[in-house]
């Protein structure tokens, strides 16, 4: 495997090739991992507050219902046609009291298929509107719904006399208290007695409260023709027994079709459904919370990247309280992340690889080291870290347009309402702020400025999100950078989404070059004051010593000093601004200290515990020669950044 920087003459040819493929700089990746960090660990430090109200097996979607849902939920496929569905299902009424009625009646049909056809032969008869063997009016069907309103208030004595009624071939309609179908003063004497009969048996199975069973009779009244054919095939071919009661009570539940389902239950997983002891889930919180700041530092990168992903996808996973934007953000971030090399750039790993290429090049006796020269030359340019790039860009290209072309879909954002209905919803915007609240005031009383506000809020909005995946790739990238940051900061700081704000900035960085982030959180090469050490390379010692402070040296400001015949084994030797000479511990910390970077790092010091640490390192134990014990040159030390 080559270990050298990547030619001009090994970049890809075509300009598709060099779009994917050519190497470039994972500074971009490495602060985007930094800051994607950040907001991961703030965001699960903020669920300590409720984590069990969330996540707990007693929580607001508790565990039962939790695993119902992940196994049992139907996973529904559109059919290619037009025609009719293989099995005839129910259209279940929206209004709730009418859907309790409807499923209580359901659910206590008789069981065995001869008496449900007995029982709801009626029912059949005025459900099938329309049908080829039963040509049926409009106006009949609401007819057939008075007539059961009717019979179901008449006493056992008036039934009677309808009986009798009905029996008489000089029947006209007329005769009765209550008013019965049309279409029943056309039929013979015996039809009309086998129709009476179907209600009485209907009325049997329908619900007692009359307020159910109206309920009942307005659900059939809102169902279109078509609906009402469906649900005379669907009761007429509902299995028997357990079966049907089954099928009922997952449409109840679901408001789907077990027959008409493509699969039941979601591919999910996470550590909460099994895990559900409080105490060993907060023992599993924590340790989540302790690989996010191992990702966040660099630490193990390619190892915490995949954890923390994992990590993160178990609370998505786990509950839907907690569920939008943000969390689809937060993944898509750290996914790309975990498969690029976000590590090999501002982060403990790095300082790692320059640790171990200094002993390297200490042990090599003045011989070449081509990887250790190269790591500690800075980070190389990797095909991996422009594929993940790329990743990202295009993907939130992807995000971009169907956000824009999703608003096209409403009418607010053609009228320009939709900014009002945003900057001022009280479940949202800072109504707190009394200022807030005097400006939106002040801009609805001015009608002119009210309408202005509302255009230019929406047609930047929909300009924008529709044109980035286009101009993104133009020199106008500066620009639509800048309005992207401001349509962010107004949606955290507006509609108080910070975190979903904060990660889509984070996904703006992926269009910044890295050299301009280096430029602007990292040092020129050369700059600093220099810093001289001498030291002996054959001591294990002072190699260790060394190499510390040469993996925090990015800008060049060591000037070392092989001296091993006049050292010995005696200490390493750091020469302060004022010529004082400081061995040891004493001289790494005061060359960390001096280090452009080293400043940044050296509170860690002050943390209980580390001097300790690095002086019992950097003491007089563990000496001893190096493997090479001949004289090696004076090493030189690359400028890096």
């Amino acid at each position: 495997m080559k270990t050298s920087q990547t030619t001009d003459t090994e970049l890809p040819k075509s300009a598709w090739g060099r779009f994917w493929f050519q190497p470039t700089d994972p500074g971009t990746l490495g602060f985007m991992r930094i800051m994607t960090g950040l907001i991961v660990i703030y965001v699960h430090l903020a669920y300590i507050f409720d984590f069990q109200t969330f996540f707990g097996a007693n929580g607001y979607w508790n565990i039962n219902e939790a695993n119902d849902e992940r196994r049992n939920s139907p996973v529904s496929v559109s059919p290619m046609n037009y025609g009719p569905p293989a099995e005839y299902t129910i259209t279940t009424p929206g209004v709730l009291d009418r859907r309790v009625a409807a499923f209580d009646f359901l659910k206590h049909l008789p069981e065995t298929k001869a008496e449900r056809d007995q029982a709801l032969a009626f029912m059949y008869f005025v459900l099938d509107n329309g049908s080829s063997e039963r040509p049926f009016q409009a106006e009949h069907f609401r007819q057939s719904l008075v007539a059961l309103q009717n019979a179901a208030s008449l006493l056992a004595e008036d039934r009677e006399k309808v009986v009798q009624v009905l029996s008489d071939p000089n029947y006209n309609g007329k005769g009765l208290a209550i008013s019965l179908p049309g279409y029943m003063v056309d039929m013979p004497p015996a039809e009309r007695l086998r129709v009476w009969r179907d209600i009485q048996k209907l009325l049997e199975v329908m619900p007692a409260p009359r307020d159910n069973f109206n309920a009942i009779l307005a659900w059939w009244e809102d169902l279109s023709a078509g609906e009402r054919q469906h649900l005379g095939k669907f009761l007429r071919n509902l299995e028997e027994g357990e079966a049907g009661k089954e099928r009922i009570a997952y449409i109840e539940k679901w408001r789907e079709d077990p027959k008409l389902t493509y699969a039941k239950g979601r591919y999910l997983f996470s550590l909460w459904y099994h895990v559900t002891n409080p105490t060993a889930m907060w023992v599993f919180h924590f340790i989540f919370i302790g690989i996010f700041v191992m990702f966040t530092i660099g630490l193990f990168t390619r190892v915490t990247s995949v954890l923390a992903w994992m990590a993160v996808l178990f609370y998505i996973h786990r509950t839907q309280q907690v569920l939008f934007g943000m969390d689809t953000m937060m993944n898509v971030l750290l996914f790309y992340l975990m498969i690029s090399p976000c590590g090999s750039a501002f982060s403990i790993d790095r300082l790692i690889a320059r640790y171990r290429a200094s002993k390297a090049l200490m042990r090599a006796n003045g011989q070449s080291v081509p990887w250790a020269e190269a790591t500690l030359a800075g980070s190389r340019p990797s095909i991996m870290a422009n594929f993940a790039v790329r990743l990202f860009q295009i993907h939130f290209c992807f995000i971009y347009a169907a956000s824009g072309l999703a608003k096209l879909k409403g009418t607010t954002w053609w009228d320009t309402t939709a900014a009002w209905s945003t900057i001022a919803n009280p479940e949202f915007c800072p109504f707190h702020l009394p200022f807030y609240e005097s400006l939106l005031y002040q801009i609805a009383s001015i009608r002119p400025l009210l309408a202005g506000f509302l255009m230019v809020s929406v047609y930047f909005t929909l300009f924008l999100e529709m044109s980035l995946p286009f101009l993104i790739w133009t020199r106008l990238r500066p620009i639509v950078l800048i309005g992207a940051i401001f349509l962010h900061t107004g949606i955290a700081w507006i509609m108080g989404l910070t975190c979903f704000g904060l990660l889509m900035m984070t996904l703006l960085l992926c269009y910044v070059p890295a050299s301009v982030i280096r430029e602007r959180i990292g040092w020129a090469p050369g700059s600093g004051p220099r810093i001289a050490v001498r030291f002996n390379a054959r001591e294990r010692r002072h190699a260790r010593i060394v190499s510390l402070l040469r993996a925090f040296d990015l800008t060049g400001q060591l000037q070392l000093q092989d001296d091993r015949n006049a050292m010995g084994d005696s200490a390493v030797l750091v020469t302060t601004d004022d010529d004082q000479t400081l061995p040891n511990y004493d001289g790494f910390v005061h060359g960390l200290r001096t280090l452009q970077f080293g400043r940044c790092v050296a509170w860690v010091l002050y943390v209980p515990g580390v001097a300790m640490l690095l002086r019992s390192l950097m003491s007089g134990s563990g000496n001893g020669p190096m493997a090479a014990p001949s004289l090696i040159a004076k090493v030189k030390t690359p400028s890096a950044r």
